[in-house]
Order: structure tokens, then C-alpha cells, then sequence
């Protein structure tokens, strides 16, 4: 990422497995387990992944190119709610940025949450917004310095769940109905799905990320 470039929208997750595609299938559009989305996830499926919730809210940017903070959806034209972009203004501010990182750019991305956001007022009240990412240049930040950054701006992260786990332990994570650690205005929400990345971060032959996302709703008993 060079001085002043914009920040890229964030990379699509896959999740773990293909789904039925024949209308006329009785579980169209369901999942398959065991007919997986990549090789990749495959071969790791036993290995150990660290999980993170997943929080249903909108895709956010925050961008820092060396100069200016800028702020963007899932893509550049999306509108931002007012009350969320209030609410960035007010805890990403350039100073902060210049003091931090100087002219080194960087893009936070993360959640929407919260008040008005879709079904936010089952996780807080007001809008807010949760880290689920950082990227340096072309450096994606392990997890200790995604939570050093957050702090900084005094911010939350989205919260681990568990110990690392395999792809099969997480999905019984899910068919549990596991509550959501994100929520301030539930005790009994029941997480989304949850986000995950081999312990050892990890790259395809493609060079895309090894990361992946398992959704409550696709495992329903």
C-alpha cells in the first residue's frame, strides 16, 4: 500500500462448504457437509483455527493513507448511517493516526453494529463499531497487535471464541447455539456464525487468505 492510495474493499469469506445448487433438490441451497468450498479448508479441517463471532451489522473501513482518514461500506459509494459515521468521527481522529502511525498507511475493517443497523438493538442501543481486521501494507496483524491498535483508538474487537478449535468443533459450536459475547443488551442472542483462520495464518496458491465463516443459520437442526 503506497502513500495516499485508497483502501480496498475486504477480501470475500468463504464458508466451509458448497451448497446444493439443483432447484429441484429437496435441500436446495443448503449446505453439503464434507463437499468443501476449497481444498485448502479440506486439508486444515482437523487442524486448529482461532474463531472469532461474527456480528451482523455492515461492513466498515477505516483508512488511514498518510495524510487523511477516510471512511467507507463494503463498497465506496454505500451510505454509512449518520449516527455510526458521528460515532467514527469521533474516535478516528488524523492527529491520532499521525501520532500513531505517521505517513505509514493503514485500514481497520470491522463492523457496523448496534442501534438502527439492521437488527442492531439486540447487540447495544447505539451505533458503534467492532475490529475484525487490520492490514499494514500487505500485512494482515495477528491477533495481539489487532487488539493493541483497537485499544488505541479505544475501540472493541471482535471477541475470541474458545480455545483454537477444528473446523468440525466450531460447527458444533454453532448447532449449540453459543450466545453472542458481543451483545450488551442480550444475555440469549445467539451468535451469527463465527469467523475463522488456521492457527498459523496461512495463504492459497492463489495468494488469497486461508479464512473462513461458519453461519448459525446453516446448521439449524
Amino acid at each position: 500500500m503506497e502513500f495516499g492510495e485508497p483502501s480496498k474493499p475486504y477480501h470475500k469469506i468463504l464458508g466451509p462448504f458448497k451448497r446444493e445448487m439443483d432447484k429441484d433438490h429437496p435441500h436446495y441451497n443448503k449446505v453439503i457437509p464434507g463437499v468443501w468450498t476449497t481444498p485448502e479448508f479440506e486439508y486444515l479441517q482437523h487442524l486448529d483455527w482461532i474463531w472469532t463471532e461474527k456480528v451482523d451489522g455492515i461492513n466498515i473501513r477505516v483508512h488511514w493513507d498518510g495524510a487523511n482518514v477516510s471512511f467507507a461500506g463494503r463498497t465506496d459509494r454505500a451510505q454509512l448511517p449518520p449516527a455510526l459515521l458521528k460515532y467514527l468521527h469521533q474516535q478516528f481522529d488524523a492527529w491520532k493516526f499521525e501520532e500513531v502511525f505517521g505517513a505509514t498507511p493503514i485500514t481497520l475493517y470491522g463492523e457496523g453494529y448496534g442501534g438502527k443497523i439492521r437488527k442492531g438493538i439486540n447487540y447495544r442501543n447505539d451505533e458503534s463499531f467492532v475490529v475484525f481486521d487490520i492490514k499494514v501494507g500487505s500485512w494482515w496483524l495477528q491477533r495481539f497487535n489487532v487488539e493493541e491498535v483497537a485499544d488505541q483508538f479505544g475501540v472493541d474487537v471482535v471477541p475470541q471464541i474458545g480455545l483454537p478449535m477444528s473446523v468440525w468443533d466450531a460447527i458444533e459450536v454453532v448447532k449449540g447455539k453459543a450466545t453472542s459475547l458481543v451483545s450488551v443488551t442480550r444475555n440469549d442472542l445467539v451468535i451469527e456464525g463465527m469467523v475463522g483462520t488456521p492457527k498459523v495464518p496461512l495463504f492459497s496458491r492463489s495468494h488469497d487468505r486461508v479464512i473462513m465463516k461458519i453461519k448459525t443459520e446453516d446448521f439449524k437442526a
